[in-house]
């Protein structure tokens, strides 16, 4: 199993993904090689979730993305019932606790 991937907002106030336990990252928004102090962690994230099977997809800000996996996933399994939420990502509520502790 691959590592988990979460969202970190930068001191710069961009949001990136990243692997838990970063304490910096590269900011691609700012400038090439730009490091910066990573300041909090962002935990609410679009989701695809199928009621019929255990297909789940985190896909982090992006909603349209949520909606083209459950559509492809409804569309390869035509019974099947593919919902997007936005929920909290437990693995970045529990890197945001251990950073403010």
């Amino acid at each position: 199993m691959s590592n988990p991937v979460i969202l970190y907002i930068l001191e710069c106030k961009h949001i990136i993904p990243g692997t838990i336990g970063q304490a910096y990252a590269e900011c691609l928004n700012c400038k090439p090689n730009a490091i910066r102090k990573i300041i909090d962690v962002h935990t609410w994230e679009w989701r695809v979730v199928c009621q019929t099977c255990n297909y789940r997809v985190w896909c982090g800000l992006s909603r349209k993305l949520a909606e083209y996996h459950a559509n492809g996933h409804v569309r390869k399994r035509t019974r099947h019932d593919a919902q997007v939420r936005y929920v909290e990502n437990p693995y970045g509520v529990k890197m945001k606790e251990k950073m403010l502790t």
